[in-house]
This record gives structure tokens, sequence and C-alpha cells, in this order.
């Protein structure tokens, strides 16, 4: 059962004994300690003895080195670069290995390469230490079969390099790629292989591009005229065989003078849809896009779309300028194509032909007409998007407005920005310019958001219209019966002295304010009444009617009646003196005070009501002498 015995008897000296026995290391154990402990034992010993034995199986632990090299073995024709490897070019691969424990052995030692996309193995050039073997899997140390290479050392008990060589060709298509490469080192005793690695950088690494940019007239005309319809073509192709493009783009923003025709864009001359989705094209806020993927050929690839040549051009020259990208391309390319626009004709009344004056020998040279300089008109205004007294947390809308006022003029590169004060928080998304929502990010839009500073961007201006930009704020917290002060900033490339409208707004403390509804930036005193006197006492009719009593009404009474019972001196009815309760009065000469007026009581009526009696007295007692007469008559 796997133990050996072995019995002595009683023993009553102090002689030694022994047993001897022989093992044979099995396989499997390379590089292992085996521990062997004993068990010496009797009938009248308490703790027995265990004697061991620690033995140390060799070869100990392998320990690998291995390398990997590529080298430009033969150059393609009509390849120039001797020292980097080109499509079609051969590279030699050297595979080498060793093992670095001198006291150990390496077991059925073995390297296997897969060949990796973008190479070809060159059939026949397979070494293995240096000595040629066949393709075939036959009684040789190598062969190559399922694009494979393999190479068989068998036991290696010696620290000397073990190496295996081949030839690949490069494949079309890897212009501008790396090919990495990885082999596996082996061996029975072999815990982890080794795998060496080698990347080769297939050239040209940057490819080369031709671009150009070309307009036509729709109409069969050489000339450009204001209105007319043109189409513009972008093309690029790469100049290097084997050129490999990655995600190649072309964009074009149009410059000021022109606007797209919609739906007329066509990528490679297939018709693509201007909403941006998964076609290959797309056209938003004046630019257009036309994008081609990885481009491996050198075919043109082109982009095409047209556009109106708009008012005010006539007698200018239209500039538009391409951006050719890729994500391999190191210096885009920029085509651009000029174009003259011919004079608009003067609109001129109907005249008498007109008779030719005599040629003058010495024409005078005109001078070239050049455009007066603009002047800018701007303007700011906010409203309270909350209704109501502007209060913390409240939301605005700011409102930036600027033209051009001097017609002829135009400016160049029109902004109106606005750097946001302490205060305010801008409302994301908000943005507007020329009533047209732009994102917050700068990108192909027109407007943008960035570090506190709200921008529109309207290029060239050649038209005297109102251009505006819109957005969002909201009170911080922190400005409570505070005035906040914001200024804009209205710029162009061709104008002097920046417009810098302003505006200001008082944030109404409502701590302080005692529950006023009015909003403070309006006219008037702290609760928007105009007609309180210095002490807090109203002088406004509180019914409407002019004599400011709170509750009565035009001629004074209560209640409001007709005053059909008995009066008193102070509730006269004005119709017993053919005054009727709708005439109008001048409060100057009733003796009322002039309703709204911003200081002091109402005087009471004493001077008026006397002046009434005294005129009903008179009345009466002219009447009454004239009746006298009569009847003595």
């Amino acid at each position: 059962n796997g133990k050996v015995f072995a019995k002595f008897g009683d023993v009553t000296d102090t002689k030694p004994r022994k047993v001897m026995f022989q093992v044979r290391v099995l396989p499997g154990q390379a590089g292992k300690d085996i521990r062997n402990v004993a068990v010496v034992d009797s009938d009248n010993i308490t703790t027995p003895s265990t004697p061991e034995e620690v033995v140390e199986v060799y070869p100990r632990e392998t320990a690998l080195e291995s390398t990997k090299t590529a080298e430009l073995f033969e150059k393609a024709a009509g390849n120039t670069d001797a020292a980097h490897p080109e499509i079609g070019d051969t590279l030699l691969y050297t595979i080498q290995t060793r093992n670095t424990a001198s006291d150990s052995r390496v077991t059925n030692l073995k390297i296997t390469d897969e060949i990796p996309t973008g190479l070809e193995y060159v059939p026949g050039t397979l070494k293995v230490n240096d000595v040629q073997v066949t393709d075939d899997q036959d009684g040789d140390k190598g062969h190559f079969a399922n694009g494979k290479i393999f190479a068989g050392f068998g036991d290696v008990t010696d620290t000397e390099w073990h190496k295996v060589t081949f030839q690949v060709k490069v494949l079309p298509g890897q212009a501008g790629k790396d090919i990495i490469n990885i082999a596996a080192v082996e061996g029975d005793n072999v815990g982890t292989p080794d795998r060496p690695r080698n990347e080769v950088e297939v050239y040209p690494r940057n490819p080369q591009i031709e671009t150009d940019k070309s307009v036509a007239n729709t109409v069969s005309k050489a000339t450009y005229e204001v209105g007319d319809t043109i189409t513009y073509t972008i093309r690029v192709r790469g100049v290097v065989n084997d050129t490999y493009l990655e995600n190649l783009t072309i964009t074009d923003t149009l410059p000021a003078g022109l606007e797209y025709v919609p739906g007329s864009l066509k990528v490679d001359g297939v018709t693509v849809t201007d909403p941006k989705d998964d076609d290959a094209g797309h056209s938003v806020t004046g630019d257009v896009y036309g994008s081609f993927g990885n481009v491996d050929d050198t075919e043109w690839h082109t982009l095409e779309f047209q556009a109106i040549i708009l008012p005010g051009q006539g007698g200018l020259v239209i500039e538009n300028t391409a951006r050719v990208t890729g994500d391999n391309i190191d210096q885009p390319g920029e085509p651009t194509e000029k174009m003259v626009v011919e004079p608009e004709p003067p609109v001129e009344s109907p005249t008498d032909p007109p008779v030719n004056p005599p040629v003058d020998p010495d024409p005078p040279v005109t001078p070239p007409v050049t455009p007066p300089a603009p002047v800018l008109e701007s303007r700011k205004t906010s409203r309270d998007l909350s209704g109501g007294i502007i209060g913390v947390g409240d939301t605005l809308e700011y409102t930036i407005s600027a033209r051009n006022t001097v017609a002829g003029s135009y400016v160049l590169n029109l902004v109106i920005a606005d750097i946001l004060p302490e205060g305010l928080t801008y409302v994301a998304g908000s943005l507007r310019v020329d009533g047209v929502s732009v994102t917050d990010n700068v990108d192909g839009d027109k407007g943008q958001y960035v570090n506190g500073k709200v921008s529109g961007n309207f290029g060239r201006i050649t038209d005297t219209e109102w251009h505006t930009i819109t957005f969002k704020a909201t009170v911080k917290a922190t400005q409570a019966g505070k005035s906040i002060v914001n200024i804009g900033e209205v710029t162009g490339d061709n104008v002097t002295t920046p417009e810098k409208p302003s505006n200001v707004i008082e944030v109404t403390d409502s701590w302080n304010n005692d529950g006023n509804t009015t909003n403070p930036g309006g006219s008037g005193d702290s609760d928007g009444d105009s007609n309180e006197d210095p002490n807090g006492n109203s002088n406004e009719a509180t019914d409407g009617d002019s004599n400011g009593n709170p509750d009565e009404d035009s001629n004074g009474d209560a209640d409001g009646g007709s005053n059909t019972g008995a009066q008193t001196p102070d509730d006269h009815d004005d119709s017993t003196l053919g005054v009727s309760d709708s005439t109008p009065r001048d409060p100057a000469e009733s003796g009322d005070q002039i309703t709204n007026e911003p200081n002091g009581n109402k005087l009471p009526n004493t001077a008026t009501n006397m002046y009434s009696f005294m005129l009903a007295g008179a009345i009466m007692l002219f009447a009454g002498l004239l009746l006298l007469r009569r009847k003595k008559v």
C-alpha cells in the first residue's frame, strides 16, 4: 500500500538500526521539491520520531527570453522610400528565444506565429535555426499551414538562442496603418508562454490629398448676377496610390450674400436630405456637410450644392472657402473659389433718348468707389417673465438689437455679445439669434454661451435691418434690494468703436417692500401710487369723483343717490341751480384740489357752497321782484 516497513523487535542496546530502499522520480516533477517523512515507533514510546528529507528534482524551473523583429527586405517596383515599408514591400521577420536558467530543461520547445491581416506569407522562405525547411508538415522542424508559421526545437537544455525566420509582403489598403504581429513561444514544462510582439508602421503615414472647388451658373452664361442660382462643386482625392483617408469630410460655410437652396445637396452624385440623419450629408444654419467615411482609393469624391446670390452683392466679389478634413490628415485642404457679381443696373424713370456727348480724347480716370464706413445703432431691453416686481428667482428675458444705419456700407463679421454680470444665472438653451434657436456649444450654428459670455455671430451685414439676440437669465438669491447693471457689446471687424448698450434692473427686497405689487422700475413711490402726500395720506378719490371724498358721489352725498330728500348746505342738489351732475367742472373754478396733486390734503368746499347760496338767493330775489311788478301792472 505504498509503505515501506522494517521491524527490529525488542531493542536493549544503543546501536543504530537502519533501513534502505530505492525509488524512481516520476515524470512531471522537474523543478519541484519532493518531501519524504518517515515514522519511527514502538509499543512503549509515547511520541514517535518523524525524520524527513527534501529532494530537489532537476532540471529546475525554466526562464525564457524571447524577441521579435521585422526589417525591410526588398522594395516593390515603384516604391521610393528606402527607410520605410510601403505597399508591396517584402519584410523579413525574425523570432528567437532562449532559456536563461542554466540548470533547467525546456521540454518540446516550439515557436508559432499567426500572420496578421495586411501581410501575406512568401512561400518557401521559412528557416529554423538558419536551416531551410519546407512549408509542408513533414519530417523537418517547421511548416506553414492555415496562415500560421510553426517551428519545433525538441528538448532544449542549453541557453543558446534558437530562432525562426520567414518573409511576408505588405498588402494593399495598409498605407498609414500599424500592423501588429504577436508570436507564441511554448514548452511542455513552461507555465506561461512568451509572447514577443512587433509593430510595423506602413508608409505613407499622413496621406496626401488634392482638392479643388468650382462654381457654375445654372443657366448657360459665364457671368453672375443678383438673383442667379449657382452650383458649387467641391472635390477631393488621395494623390498617393493606396492612400487611406480616415473619416473623410467636406464642410462649406456659405459666406454672406449667398443663400442655400434647400434640397440641392449631393454627395458623390447621390442626393441627400438636409436634416442631420443617417445619410451622408446635411445642411444646418448655413453650413453644408458631406461625409465619405474611410476612403482607400485615389478616385475623386465630390460635394455639390446650389445657392442663390442675394440682393446687395452687385459689384462685389464673393469668396467661398471649403474645408476638407480627415482623422489622419495633418493638413486639411481649403479649396477656395472667388466669384465676381455683376453690378446691379440702376432703376431710372423713362427719359428722352440721350444725346451722345463729344468724345473726350483724354477721359478722366474714375477712382475706385470706397464704400462708406458703417455706423452702428444698438439697444438693450429686459422684461420679467415672472410678472410683477422683479424679485429673487425671477426669470428675465434680455434682448440686444443692433443695426447699421448707413445704407451702402456693410459691417464685417458683426457680433453681439453679453458677459452676464454677477447676480444673474444664464438659462441653458434659451439663446436665439435673429429669432432662431441655437445651441450653447461652439459648433456650426450662429451662437454660443461659453464661460459666462453669450454671443451671436451674424457674419457680413449689408442691410440696415435690426439684428437681435435674446436669452434668459434668473436673478440670484444674493441680489435682493440691489441694482443689476448689464452691459452688452456690439462689434465688427471694420467698426472702430464698439457699441455698448446697457440695461439696469432694480431687484426688490421682499422683506422691506411691505408686499407691494407695483414694479419698482416704474415711476412713483414705494407702492406705485404717485398721489400720496408726505404723511402717507392718499389724495385720490377712491370712487372716481372729483371731490376726493372716499365714499361720496359727484354731488357729495355718501350713498350715491339722486338727493331727492331734504338737503343740507353741504348736500346741495346741483340740478336746482341748472347745473347737471354730468357737467365737468374745472377744479380751479370749483375750489377743489386737482386730482393726483402730489402733496397736501384736499381743501373743504366752503367757498364753493357759499357762492352757490348767494347765487341762488339772487336769482330767487330777481324772480320775486319780476312777479310783483307784473301783479301791479
